[in-house]
């Protein structure tokens, strides 16, 4: 062939793998994609729209060519948003819109993020026992957004993270419960520390007050 070949311009690579994830506590969303070869793209923009209506970009300045993620926190809550990022190469043309694959989110109030956490006791009375009883504490948790992952258990002042628990439960749900039995030997107020931590990583906290006497004079049937 005497001449050279001179490819048509295919247009601007579009980045695939997007996958959005939503941040309760702080109220953000979260998007990741795939990279492209840098020496074909300049950078990326973020594109987001409102269910069923027109996208309109959300990036003041293009994100650099390496980047693989970005983080958008001027979401209002109880909204649905879908999101596109499209690649721009130095001429400013980006990836055709259409062809974007979009992902969608749906935003909801930090309120919701709060793990609550109930308890009560069994062999006190008005969490009160005597030495040498075993006491059950009861807790039951409860998240409507994130998973519970961990309940870690401690007896006394809870103080570090080189304090040793006695009990360590894993979790993998919205909501559970679990019990501690113990028995003290000496009287006195016993600490009872819980520490639940959830899907984000987020630590909550409830402690419980014991009071273990010498002896407690059992309740009588009948009896006020």
């Amino acid at each position: 062939m005497p001449d050279s070949i001179e490819l048509r311009f295919k247009g601007v690579p579009a980045p695939g793998g997007l996958t959005i994830g939503y941040d309760t506590l702080n109220e953000a969303v979260l998007l990741t994609w795939n990279p492209l070869d840098t020496s074909l793209i300049d950078g990326f923009n973020v594109y987001r729209a409102l269910k069923g209506e027109n996208f309109s970009l959300i990036t003041t300045t293009p994100l650099p060519e390496t980047a693989k993620g970005f983080i958008n926190h001027s979401v209002k809550i109880d909204t649905t948003y879908e999101y596109r990022v499209v690649a721009r190469n130095k001429a400013g043309e980006e990836s055709r819109l259409v062809d974007i694959e979009a992902d969608t989110v749906v935003t909801v109030s930090r309120s919701e993020v709060i793990t609550t956490i109930e308890w009560g006791t069994t062999g006190t009375i008005n969490d009160t026992a005597s030495v040498g009883d075993t006491v059950g504490i009861v807790v039951g948790y409860s998240n409507p957004t994130r998973v519970i992952r961990k309940v870690l258990w401690y007896i006394g002042e809870y103080t570090g993270e080189l304090a040793i628990p006695v009990k360590e439960k894993t979790d993998s749900s919205l909501s559970g419960n679990d019990t501690l039995n113990y028995r003290w030997d000496t009287h006195g107020s016993k600490l009872v520390t819980v520490r639940i931590f959830d899907d984000g990583g987020v630590e909550w906290m409830q402690r419980f007050l014991i009071k273990v006497l010498d002896y407690v004079q059992p309740v009588k049937a009948g009896s006020e």
